[in-house]
């Protein structure tokens, strides 16, 4: 049973030698100027996303490989955005916190 306070997520080995991940969010950061902002215009492009990954540095190479056809454009701007934390943030998401939604999938047609 877990205590509280209890970090449900971790990175290191179980008792099966299994590693241990952690929930990673990334997004694109809200305090660019206007001149440097690789996201704008907005549309069409990913903004943020969760990732399972033992490390940041895994996190934000996951999502500049999983984001590469969305980036091309910015990475000619910016370099690589989610690489860069000029442009984008990585987090720990942890148990304790305030509510918010992580992920929402949305499908327009």
């Amino acid at each position: 049973m877990r205590q509280r306070g209890e970090t449900i997520f971790s990175v290191g080995r179980n008792f099966a030698g299994v590693v241990q991940m952690k929930l990673w969010l990334l997004k694109a950061r809200d305090d660019l100027p206007v001149g440097d902002n690789p996201w704008a215009p907005w549309y069409d492009c990913i903004h943020g996303c969760v990732i399972r990954a033992p490390s940041e540095a895994v996190a934000r190479q996951m999502a500049q490989r999983a984001g590469k056809e969305e980036t091309s454009g910015l990475e000619a701007k910016s370099g690589s955005v989610w690489l860069d934390p000029g442009y984008s943030t990585c987090t720990a998401l942890e148990a304790e916190g305030e509510e918010e939604i992580v992920l929402i999938d949305l499908a327009l047609g």
